[in-house]
């Protein structure tokens, strides 16, 4: 008798885990920027690299969210003072000449407010703070999202049914034992 209801726990478990999908789905939205080479005027006013979109799938949100580029790029290694800004939020900077002193280098920034993300859309301004060239490689926000997975009402009824079916022949086997 104790081994028919070890059976049969390993069996409702089995149906539990297989029966309802992951609770999790993630997919990344990837949004890109090519090289910037600005000009040999100082001052010169904050320049609007573009706007990007992209969608948010319904009931989804971001949960996280780097930003990555290069001071200095395919036309040369380094770059001015510049200040670099997503959806009006500065996420790289240098205020010194020749920044990096070799390059090109790489910047990163993890975000960890993503409320200027959320609209489905990000405008990248770039602004010169000391003379010379403003040169920037390719920009690449990367946004994982996630939805928690619902099981669809038909597969949740199946599995009631058969969860029901199975306390029926359970309790059907222990009032006439000598039947089965």
């Amino acid at each position: 008798m104790l081994h028919n209801f070890k059976v049969e726990l390993l069996l409702v478990g089995l149906v539990l885990t297989l029966g309802f999908p992951s609770n999790t789905k993630a997919d990344t939205i990837t949004v890109s920027w090519p090289d910037f080479t600005g000009t040999n005027q100082f001052p010169q006013p904050p320049v609007d690299l573009g706007t990007m979109t992209y969608t948010i799938p319904s009931g989804q949100t971001i949960v996280s969210a780097t930003i990555s580029g290069t001071f200095g790029n395919s036309t040369g290694p380094t770059t001015m003072g510049v200040d670099v800004a997503v959806n009006g939020f500065s996420v790289a900077g240098c205020n010194q000449p020749f920044c990096p002193p070799v390059g090109p280098t790489s910047w990163s920034l993890f975000y960890d407010d993503f409320s200027t993300l959320s609209g489905g859309s990000v405008g990248l301004v770039v602004t010169q703070t000391a003379p010379g060239i403003v040169r920037l490689g390719p920009i690449t926000l990367r946004s994982t999202i996630e939805v928690s997975a619902v099981p669809e009402p038909s597969s949740m009824i199946l599995l009631g049914i058969g969860l029901a079916g199975f306390v029926g022949f359970r309790k059907r086997t222990r009032r006439h034992p000598q039947r089965f």
